[in-house]
């Protein structure tokens, strides 16, 4: 599969990936696109080589010729306007243009109508523990609708799971039910990257792992770390792999019914 045009910094190597791609190389497609930019096929061979480049005209008419997004086009211009740079202001011009639309496609969002909690009293007490989330998520299981069974699921004391669901249900994240119990509303919740609740979030539910180590069920968790080294430009890509493979997975954890409470880490870092 294509990697997305946002990781790449060279037109070059993005137009060599494309045309590597099952889905859009093979025979005939450098005539086809010496075809929609109006250039012989020789054209086309040098800039594939290095030796030439596009002019940005060449380059809106391999936009239309792709069906690039309205985004991606414009970056792919970009990229062309960069690489024909020759002054060093304007290149380093059009690489901060470039570098301020990668930062933003790097961006996690997420997939579906959330709800935040980031402001007034909400956010420093939902996010102070992790008992907070656990309790909101559980309460969308029916099995779970009580401060007792809450409290036995996650081995917590009931009255503290009783003050959680109290403020759960003051916070219009939880609703009482007529059969006496509660159930969660809201659950869709995100919390943006520049949040400063952010750091209590990723280190309650990582301090959880930890914890949990103990009690490894290979048949249904999964637990990996590893310590790597790789070239700086496969950086993003395997960031951009990780990042399909959450949203894949949120595809079928969003329509999924509630019955089992489960949690998501994914750390990728660099250490020096």
């Amino acid at each position: 599969m294509i990697k997305s045009i946002f990781q790449f910094l060279d037109y070059l190597a993005y137009m060599r990936a494309t045309l590597a791609d099952p889905k859009r190389g093979g025979r005939g497609q450098q005539g086809q696109i010496a075809r929609a930019i109006g250039s012989p096929s020789s054209h086309v061979s040098q800039v594939l080589s290095g030796r030439s480049h596009l002019t940005l005209e060449q380059a809106a008419s391999l936009n239309a010729h792709w069906r690039l997004g309205t985004e991606e086009g414009r970056y792919f211009l970009l990229l062309v306007s960069y690489a024909r740079a020759g002054h060093p202001d304007l290149k380093r011009q059009l690489r901060a243009q470039i570098d301020e639309i990668r930062a933003q496609h790097a961006k996690l969002r997420p997939q579906v109508a959330s709800q935040t909690v980031d402001s007034g009293s909400v956010a420093p007490a939902y996010y102070s523990h992790w008992s907070y989330a656990a309790t909101h998520m559980l309460l969308t299981i029916p099995r779970y609708r009580t401060a007792s069974d809450v409290a036995k699921a996650l081995g917590l004391d009931e009255m503290q799971v009783a003050r959680v669901v109290a403020f759960l249900v003051q916070s219009g994240l939880a609703e009482a039910e007529t059969s006496g119990g509660f159930r969660a509303t809201n659950v869709g919740l995100h919390l943006a990257e520049e949040s400063p609740w952010l750091l209590a979030h990723h280190a309650n539910w990582r301090q959880k792992a930890v914890e949990s180590l103990m009690r490894y069920d290979s048949s249904r968790e999964l637990r990996y770390s590893g310590v790597v080294t790789l070239a700086e430009k496969d950086i993003p890509f395997v960031r951009e792999r990780l990042v399909e493979a959450l949203r894949s997975s949120l595809e079928i954890i969003g329509p999924s019914s509630s019955e089992r409470l489960m949690a998501l880490n994914i750390d990728w870092f660099g250490l020096v």
